[in-house]
């Protein structure tokens, strides 16, 4: 199988770390590197006019990378914080992210590295809830173009 085998989308949540389990559980069929993954969003952007009078002006876009890049710090710090217990138990770990919004950056991270399996956990909402806010499970299911396990969290009434 594919060297990059399985990709878990998570969020800093607990709901999300539910997946693990099954991931754990999984791996002994899915050869290869188990993908911790966590997307960020873009920072949103104002747009002042001491900024944008000179377009040489590089403010905004360091502004830009520095916001990205202290989420990805944090984004990375939880993840190995995932990643530690997996790789002491012998399954081979990475970490990455994507920016931009959630499904969108786990598709486009799938597709580069030719991930085989997408494993993400939903809050499973229904109604006028998921009409309103879409959900990221349902977005890459319908996108991603490879299988997806998905779970439906227990943390779902808690939230």
């Amino acid at each position: 199988m594919s060297k990059n085998a399985m990709m878990v989308c998570l969020d800093g949540s607990k709901h999300a770390e539910e997946i693990l389990p099954i991931v754990r559980d999984l791996s002994g069929c899915v050869a290869g590197v188990i993908t911790l993954f966590v997307a960020i969003d873009e920072p949103t952007m104002f747009t002042a006019p001491h900024l944008s009078a000179n377009k040489n002006d590089n403010a905004v876009d360091d502004m830009f990378n520095a916001k990205t890049g202290d989420e990805q710090l944090r984004a990375m710090g939880y993840m190995e914080t995932i990643a530690g217990p997996l790789r002491e138990e012998g399954f081979n770990v990475k970490c990455s992210t994507g920016i931009g919004q959630a499904s969108k950056a786990i598709i486009s991270y799938a597709r580069e590295k030719d991930v085989k399996i997408i494993a993400i956990a939903t809050k499973g909402h229904a109604g006028l809830k998921r009409w309103l806010f879409g959900s990221v499970a349902d977005e890459v299911l319908k996108d991603a173009g490879r299988p997806v396990l998905i779970l439906k969290s227990r943390e779902q009434g808690k939230q």
